[in-house]
């Protein structure tokens, strides 16, 4: 049903915006009272780390874990993830199970790296993690080929946010199944959670973990919260205020997003202020697409300009999903491997004490990502200007 210009005048558009804040503060408040809002991992800054995720996940599907529960947390997740059909038919062993990260698997001269790798006797589970970057050149093709080398039987897992699949050149042809944070991440912690009852401290540190990769998600306000929003929206003059909001949403995260490049200071007024050298500004696209790209090259600094992003070409579906703050390689993708490994060692050691780090790229030394970022201006706008400073430093040196 389409919403006219007469059903806006009539709408009470601000009154439902006012009853589904008083639900928020309601469970802020909660939130606050409860100590709710403390979580190890996000003050330690593992959010957006796909490796140290990666290795949380395998602590806990690891049978000969810390954590006290042997196969049990494996056996959890190999149900959430397949139906008891395959797993009849798979018969995969968990006691004696073998969890591996950062797995290294060379295929036809590339050095490849699983994010976990599930043994036991000749069977694997390969799980790819995709939280934040896009897949490798034939990124699953390679490691269905170096599976079949070494195990007659295997499966592979594409782990994403949301479940989405693979990209065509990664896993055209290949089988594997797709799994999610969203779904069958949380679903599998929260099963681990009933089951390490008499582990405490196992199912508080379960507890927090799942609270991170619910707010990842946008799944952290409470059930009682989430169902009294839906009971709010869900009448028919309400329904169609929350309708007319969705199709203006696009549109006013592209104002916030002018916004946040003008208060960069349009990013030349912070370059001159940090620097006081010439630069080159390059633009890309238009704001609100999926190609939008800003680009500075910095007079003095040769080995990588600065890039912002709003989506992904590669990868993004959607416009507007992530903010992304590169400093590409000047030579980009065909940047030599040894100025590649130089350049990222330099600016990682360097801007080591900026959150939001996440993995270099063929594209990139080092990058900060913010999703949501159309919720967090001022952070990102600290976070730019300390990476700023932290170039000025590295210029200084080479001067």
């Amino acid at each position: 049903m389409s919403v006219t210009e007469e059903d806006i005048l009539s709408f009470d558009v601000y009154g439902l915006i006012k009853q589904v804040k008083a639900i928020k503060d309601k469970n802020d408040a909660v939130l606050d009272a409860t100590g709710g809002r403390f979580n190890i991992f996000q003050i330690i800054g593992v959010k957006q780390h796909e490796t140290i995720h990666s290795k949380i996940i395998a602590s806990f599907l690891n049978p000969k874990g810390t954590h006290g529960m042997k196969e049990r947390f494996l056996e959890l997740f190999l149900a959430e993830c397949f139906s008891s059909e395959e797993l009849c038919k798979f018969n995969f062993e968990c006691k004696n199970a073998v969890v591996k990260t950062e797995s290294y698997a060379p295929t036809e001269g590339t050095q490849g790296r699983i994010d976990i790798l599930i043994t036991s006797g000749a069977k694997r589970i390969v799980i790819e993690n995709k939280l934040l970057a896009g897949d490798q050149k034939e990124q699953l093709k390679r490691y269905a080929h170096w599976s079949q080398k070494n195990s007659a039987d295997f499966k592979i897992l594409y782990l994403t946010k949301d479940g989405h699949e693979a990209s065509e050149q990664s896993g055209d042809g290949i089988e594997y199944k797709t799994i999610s944070y969203k779904e069958e991440i949380l679903n599998w912690l929260e099963k681990c959670c009933s089951e390490s009852s008499k582990f405490p401290l196992v199912r508080e540190t379960l507890v927090q973990y799942a609270n991170l990769i619910r707010n990842y998600t946008g799944e952290s306000m409470g059930a009682k919260a989430t169902n009294e929003i839906i009971n709010t929206i869900a009448n028919e003059e309400n329904i169609r205020i929350a309708q007319l909001i969705v199709q203006n949403y696009k549109k006013a995260k592209i104002q916030i997003a002018q916004e946040l490049l003008y208060d960069f200071g349009e990013i030349e007024r912070i370059l001159r202020k940090v620097f006081g050298l010439g630069y080159k500004r390059s633009e890309k696209g238009k704001i609100g697409s999926k190609d939008f790209i800003v680009r500075f090259d910095i007079e003095g600094i040769a080995d990588v300009r600065i890039a912002i992003l709003f989506g992904d070409t590669a990868t993004e579906k959607e416009e507007l999903k992530r903010l992304k703050i590169n400093l590409e390689f000047k030579g980009g993708k065909n940047s030599t491997g040894e100025e590649k490994s130089a350049t990222i060692e330099k600016y990682r050691t360097l801007l080591a004490d900026i959150p939001h780090q996440v993995n270099p790229t063929e594209y990139s030394a080092w990058r900060m990502q913010f999703e949501p970022w159309e919720t967090c201006k001022t952070g990102i706008l600290n976070y730019f200007e300390q990476m700023l400073n932290c170039l000025k430093i590295s210029l200084e040196k080479q001067i």
